[in-house]
């Protein structure tokens, strides 16, 4: 098969996945899942008043073609960023994936989906 032939088949099968199971196994977060969330930060770690935890990982890539230096971090190799936010019990209740490599932590979260949802007020965060 061609390597483009491949590329298409992962990536279709990488959307079917997300579609069918996200909902399932990561869905939008709600006032109550929240509230179990702080809940199990208090009593496992005796954290008061957190919802998740935050924290990003490059992901080594070779370089794409006429990218220029969009995916070279400051760690010195080619990257994409992994961005996720998880529970007490280190389950991921959000992912935020693709982000170009030469870009900052915080300057990924501020162009997130997470940080869009908590600025929007549609994350439900509770009081």
């Amino acid at each position: 098969m061609a390597h483009n032939t491949i590329g298409k088949i992962i990536y279709e099968t990488c959307n079917a996945i997300w579609e069918v199971f996200s909902s399932i196994h990561m869905p939008f977060p709600s006032t109550e899942l929240f509230e179990q969330i702080a809940y199990d930060f208090e009593k496992l770690w005796k954290f008061p008043n957190c919802i998740g935890c935050i924290d990003s990982k490059h992901i080594r890539i070779k370089c794409p073609n006429n990218s220029g230096s969009m995916f070279y971090n400051y760690k010195g190799y080619f990257s994409v960023h992994l961005q996720g936010v998880c529970d007490a019990k280190y389950k991921f209740i959000s992912v935020d994936i693709g982000a170009y490599g030469r870009q900052s932590d915080s300057g990924i979260f501020t162009e997130s989906n997470i940080f869009k949802n908590l600025e929007a007020k549609s994350f439900n965060v509770p009081n």
